[in-house]
């Protein structure tokens, strides 16, 4: 590491404030930078984009968790709110405009997601990869209508894929996978119609990507969040029906203690609504 490097701090961070974090690390590169990540959860996805990593335990620049870039973004109102990239900007020393980052995914792991698209469709059949989880128990949608989505939509004729770290509450779904390396899911992500996910880090991950995605929200922002990739798109319940939508965790805003265990937002957006945003974003591609 050059005296003149950034640290990245990201040892707090989720998948999806990592993937933030390597836009505006892009950014930095590109304009001639010198950054470097401290260690995380999240090595491997860094790994793939190409970043080095410092031992070195002082100094730099958190990211997610108890940072001052996430809470700073917490205590701003909602109208002063910029895409999370451009706001956490301002907590570093350059100021660049954040790039899409370019991952060096390995020939195995395309070869395998090759085969396993093929095996899974067909011209007539859009695939669609689902991610039906979220570390967080306010953010997911409620796994019934995950499940009931992926019916309908294989019924409708799309070939549909869910995955998750591991095997549990997958057996509802048409068809899953678990237990492949991140390489191996941000492939088949590259080679699927459309990726649907939660307000998590694998809607990140695949918009970077470049993959078409559909991020189902209920208490955050989508604007803050997401705003920053054009291939992500949003959906959440009318601000009628509830109110407190898109509350970003704000007591202000109608957010409470209960909700923690899971977003009245969420549970109230329904699976023709997703549906039928899928088969709109499906037909748009075509």
């Amino acid at each position: 590491m050059s005296k003149e490097a950034t640290v990245f701090d990201i040892s707090f961070c989720g998948l999806g404030d990592a993937i933030v974090s390597l836009w505006m690390a892009e950014g930095a590169r590109e304009a001639g930078h010198d950054v470097v990540f401290r260690r995380g959860p999240h090595d491997k996805a860094v790994e793939v984009f190409g970043h080095k990593f410092t031992e070195d335990k002082s100094g730099g620049i958190g990211f997610g968790g108890p940072s001052d870039t996430y809470n700073t973004e917490m205590a701003t109102k909602k109208k002063d709110r910029l895409p999370r990239p451009l706001q956490w900007q301002s907590h570093t020393p350059f100021n660049i405009q954040p790039l899409r980052p370019k991952p060096k995914i390995s020939d195995e792991a395309w070869e395998w997601a090759l085969q396993m698209s093929a095996n899974r469709k067909s011209v007539d059949k859009p695939l669609v990869f689902m991610f039906p989880f979220a570390n967080w128990a306010t953010r997911n949608w409620p796994l019934t209508k995950w499940i009931r989505l992926a019916w309908q939509l294989h019924a409708g004729g799309a070939s549909v894929v869910a995955s998750h770290k591991n095997d549990t509450n997958l057996g509802g779904f048409p068809f899953y996978f678990y237990g492949y390396s991140i390489e191996h899911v941000m492939a088949l992500m590259s080679l699927s119609d459309i990726v649907i996910a939660n307000d998590s880090g694998t809607a990140h991950l695949a918009g970077t990507l470049g993959a078409r995605t559909l991020a189902i929200m209920g208490p955050t922002d989508p604007y803050t969040v997401f705003s920053y990739c054009p291939e992500i798109q949003t959906i959440e319940v009318a601000e009628e029906l509830v109110p407190c939508v898109g509350c970003h965790f704000e007591h202000a805003r109608g957010f409470r203690a209960w909700c923690d265990a899971g977003c009245e937002a969420l549970n109230m957006l329904g699976v023709p609504v997703v549906e039928a945003k899928v088969w709109e974003i499906l037909k748009k591609a075509k």
